[in-house]
């Protein structure tokens, strides 16, 4: 199976603004995310896609200090703190992550995965 988000609050990533800009040829962090792109990958791959679909799963951090550690250790925070700052980064990611925050302090952010299953 694979998969690529699909529909991710909050998109862009916060850290988008601070990265550097993508080369101008690129398909984007998203692209395969888009209907027929991971299907395209799959067939290039010499497999025949089979199934495809989208799946619930919710991030959900105790508090602060989890949402960022979880966060700023992704590949795109890692590049926007090396092109920006780690706490230029981690200030925009508590303010794009603020509506998310739960009563008890913890964060929970719905997301929505697509797949598709394919065969030899």
């Amino acid at each position: 199976m694979l998969a690529s988000g699909a529909r991710c609050s909050p998109r862009p990533p916060a850290s988008g603004p601070l990265l550097p800009p993508a080369p101008p040829d690129g398909p984007g962090p998203f692209a395969l995310s888009e209907q027929g792109g991971i299907e395209a990958l799959v067939t290039q791959a010499g497999l025949e896609p089979a199934n495809d679909g989208y799946i619930e799963a919710p991030f959900e951090y105790r508090d602060e200090t989890s949402l960022l550690r979880a966060n700023l250790a992704s590949g795109p925070a890692t590049l926007a703190i090396r092109t920006s700052s780690e706490d230029a980064v981690r200030q925009a990611l508590l303010e794009a992550c603020a509506s998310f925050r739960t009563a008890p302090g913890g964060y929970r952010i719905e997301t929505e995965w697509r797949y598709v299953t394919a065969k030899a």
